[in-house]
């Protein structure tokens, strides 16, 4: 019964943060749309009793803030909402050894160790004390280690891929379109980028979480 409760508590943790995030990045993206489209029809109404010559110079009096609101501000909450993305699957993974550990009475607890990736400790310590097939949630986990690359990027190198990193993100970001390096070797997040790296997230909380509850080992 109590290890029951841990894993039903533990299940209704890791949606609960995905929906919440996955609903703020909803609303941001909704905010920035409409802010471009009341922009748009204040200018269309500004321009349309002006000559040829006063529309150019008033359009490119606002070409600034279109740009603003089209490119740099989608461009700061995405990789916000990744970095956000990224330390919700770190922290989530660490409180599933925790309570794994409640649940199922492991001999030893999870305790993180350094120069190597948490998320990857966190794994390996279900990995080891359950019988998880791997295979089931293996896709969404490479693809993950590869996004965890380009958030150590973001976080220790401005967002620019250092040259040890430089050929992973590259070759990754051709294939997860919605990520790309730009000519000046920066990542930027495009539309929809953010919702794909949600549901790669819940898709693996999902699989771990169907693996977790599979074990069968005597309650303690």
């Amino acid at each position: 019964m109590k290890r029951r409760m841990h894993l039903h508590f533990l299940k209704r943790k890791l949606q609960h943060d995905v929906d919440d995030l996955k609903e703020v990045v909803e609303m941001s993206e909704l905010h920035l749309q409409k802010d471009i489209r009341s922009l748009s029809i204040h200018v269309e109404k500004e321009l349309a009793d002006l000559s040829e010559e006063e529309k150019e110079y008033t359009a490119g009096w606002y070409a600034e803030d279109f740009f603003r609101l089209d490119k740099v501000l989608p461009g700061i909450q995405r990789r916000a909402f990744f970095l956000t993305a990224m330390s919700m699957l770190e922290a989530n993974l660490i409180y599933s050894c925790k309570m794994c550990h409640r649940a199922y009475g492991f001999e030893k607890e999870f305790k993180k160790k350094r120069d190597i990736r948490t998320i990857i400790q966190a794994l390996d310590y279900l990995n080891n004390n359950l019988s998880i097939r791997q295979h089931s949630y293996k896709y969404y986990w490479d693809i993950l280690q590869h996004l965890w690359t380009i958030r150590n990027c973001l976080v220790h190198s401005d967002g620019k891929p250092s040259s040890k990193d430089e050929k992973e993100i590259t070759d990754f970001c051709k294939e997860f379109s919605s990520i790309k390096v730009d000519r000046l070797k920066g990542i930027v997040f495009k539309k929809g980028s953010m919702e794909k790296v949600i549901h790669i997230i819940d898709q693996l909380f999902r699989r771990l979480m169907d693996e977790i509850g599979r074990n069968k080992m005597p309650e303690k």
